[in-house]
């Protein structure tokens, strides 16, 4: 499914290993804003920094939810964890990799030597602070 989101998308560029950045598809967008993280069980994690829902980015590009998840990686993940725990779950682990995601893209811009601004100064330092309360 990545190579299908990725295809989809405008000004995609490698980041990382794993890692893309594109011009969202759910707002005018000529610099790059939309970040693309591929996990270890195959999950896909979106995020535009313009602040579109991942609800419209993958309607602008004809993608559900569901398409971000591999086969059964989302029932393997929840396999006999009670509600409680699974959301609870869930919620950290997508604000660890969230956290992650920013710290990367800010890390990538400050190594081709574009000036960072004080809104994305103060994500990484948050992003920061949230990964290091999860560990």
């Amino acid at each position: 499914m990545i190579d299908t989101l990725l295809a989809s998308l405008h000004k995609v560029r490698k980041t990382g290993n794993n890692k893309w950045q594109a011009c969202c598809p759910a707002h005018e967008d000529s610099d790059p804003s939309l970040a693309i993280t591929t996990v270890s069980d195959g999950r896909i994690l979106i995020h535009c920094f313009a602040g579109c829902s991942p609800l419209d980015i993958l309607a602008a590009v004809d993608m559900s939810m569901t398409d971000l998840f591999p086969d059964g990686a989302l029932a393997n993940e929840l396999r006999g964890a009670t509600p409680w725990i699974r959301s609870q779950r869930r919620d950290d682990e997508r604000k660890v990799d969230n956290a992650d995601m920013v710290m990367r893209i800010v890390s990538a811009d400050r190594e081709k030597g574009k000036v960072i601004s004080n809104k994305d100064l103060k994500a990484e330092r948050e992003a920061y602070l949230q990964v290091r309360s999860n560990t």
